[in-house]
């Protein structure tokens, strides 16, 4: 929360502008703060599944940090830039690994089904921390600048990190108490005299000569059959990458929950990143400098308020949710394309409830994934959300030179009603959600909920134990692993 209390955050935008910078290149920094979340995703995301999600959120807070201490001492655009790209590298290392580790320390105490509720208000006071260093700006601002306000921004990072470097694990579940009453104490058994064990009336056979040889002169027809080596995991980083991405993709790729809600996702995400732009939105309805980071404020509040409803939004059938949605879709093109200021009221209140929508949909996907690779199946939906921010950027770098901020606000509204009107159809309802795995991972292969651990998916392993055969065998646990779960996921979506 401390990472969010950045009172650079209300005046970056113009930052840029008062150096000379145009919207289009704001619009290619942007792009470039994208690509690199886009690139980084999913190979930080394995990371943090295979070493460690607080080493990752602690990398993302150094990153974070080093583009605020660019864009404080080197304001040129490849300043700009380069900040950029730490930036980038800050959301990917932290996106999957944030969630992942909420989800499993939920998981530790029995608490995973109120994932959503939580995220929502941490969601709500990371918000609350950002309203707060938003209405910090303008008195900084005043005081010394541009410089001390990315200063500031600068030492909540640093602080970010050190908070994060001490986070405890969540308690174990304690254990039931024992029973009081003394245990009966076992008496040893009376000892038996030894009966002595007569001879045997049989005299010693002597060994066979063969067996008297020493290994190396036996017969070829003699020798023992070589037995096939036994497959070890892997142990090496490098090499238990490759499997933990592959079941990862199994997990989300093949289904159709998963993918349905990585569009749903990618588009509400996508929508959601016009906040970059209501600095520039505000400055083209004619408000002042000093009255920005005001009008910035009255949004962050609609998205503390947002994120605060996600818990009680949870239950929510798609039908309703998809109201919200197109709700959300309105008041934000009615608040973009508004002149008078007054309208950021109503800008802000769907910019509060497209964070409902996201939170809530973020919650019911942590619900569809194994634990044993949730932060890189949360770094590939992240990914597809990159897709989608990245497009938004696109569209206000072409669309504002001709329509203005204003307009291509209200254009970016047009995806967002289309995906509430049909978000019966990728959003699964919150009883079928809830805590019902589609695939569970076990020897870095997908297996379908409800196999048991020694039922095989397909025939018995070749008895030489070559490592091409073995590779076919891997092939065929996948697919069977694949179509098996698809038939469940397709029998679910027909009972919806």
């Amino acid at each position: 929360m401390t990472g969010d209390f950045v009172p650079l955050y209300a005046v970056y935008p113009l930052l840029f502008t008062d150096r000379g910078v145009s919207p289009a290149g704001i619009s290619l920094l942007f792009a470039v703060w994208s690509v690199t979340s886009f690139a980084a995703e999913v190979p930080s995301g394995v990371l943090a599944d295979l070493v460690s999600r607080r080493l990752a959120l602690a990398a993302a807070s150094a990153c974070f940090a080093g583009c605020f201490v660019l864009w404080t001492f080197a304001q040129t655009f490849a300043g700009f830039a380069a900040g950029f790209v730490l930036w980038g590298l800050s959301g990917a290392l932290s996106s999957g690994a944030w969630e992942a580790l909420l989800y499993d320390e939920l998981a530790r105490t029995g608490a995973r089904e109120h994932y959503t509720r939580v995220l929502g208000t941490t969601e709500s006071l990371c918000a609350a921390a950002a309203l707060a260093g938003i209405l910090v700006a303008s008195p900084l601002m005043a005081v010394g600048g541009y410089g001390l306000v990315g200063g500031c921004s600068i030492a909540m990072v640093v602080l970010q990190g050190l908070v994060v470097a001490l986070l405890p694990r969540a308690p174990l579940p304690s254990a039931p108490p024992r029973s009081s009453a003394p245990s009966p104490i076992p008496q040893p058994p009376s000892p038996q005299p030894a009966s002595p064990r007569p001879a045997s009336p049989r005299p010693a056979s002597p060994r066979p000569a063969s067996a008297q040889l020493p290994s190396a002169q036996l017969p070829s027809a003699q020798l023992p059959s070589p037995q096939p080596p036994i497959p070890q995991p892997p142990s090496g980083l490098t090499d238990r990458l490759a499997p933990a991405l592959r079941s990862g993709l199994l997990a989300a790729v093949p289904f159709a929950t998963p993918r349905r809600l990585t569009v749903g996702i990618a588009v509400l995400v996508g929508a959601c990143s016009f906040d970059e732009y209501l600095p520039l939105l505000a400055r083209e309805h004619g408000a002042a400098t000093p009255l920005v980071p005001v009008l910035l404020a009255i949004a962050t509040a609609g998205q503390v308020a947002g994120t605060a409803l996600a818990g009680r939004a949870d239950r929510l059938s798609p039908r309703r949710f998809g109201a919200v949605v197109c709700a959300a879709a309105v008041l934000v093109a009615v608040g973009a394309a508004a002149r008078p200021l007054g309208w950021f009221v109503a800008l802000a209140a769907g910019y509060g409830l497209l964070n409902t929508a996201m939170v809530v949909a973020q919650g019911r996907l942590q619900h569809t994934v194994p634990d044993e690779c949730r932060a890189t199946v949360t770094s590939l939906v992240n990914l597809a959300a990159e897709a989608g921010v990245l497009a938004v950027f696109a569209v206000y770098g072409f669309g504002s030179r001709s329509l203005g901020v204003a307009a291509t606000t209200v254009v970016i509204c047009v995806p967002v009603l289309a995906a509430g009107l049909l978000a019966t159809r990728w959003l699964p309802g919150a009883q079928s959600s809830g805590g019902q795995l589609l695939v569970e991972v076990r020897a870095g292969i997908a297996h379908p909920v409800g196999m048991q651990k020694d039922e095989p998916l397909v025939g018995p392993e070749p008895e030489d134990g070559s490592q091409a055969d073995r590779a076919d065998i891997d092939d065929e646990h996948d697919g069977a692993a694949v179509r098996e779960a698809q038939r469940v996921d397709e029998q679910r979506e027909d009972q919806q």
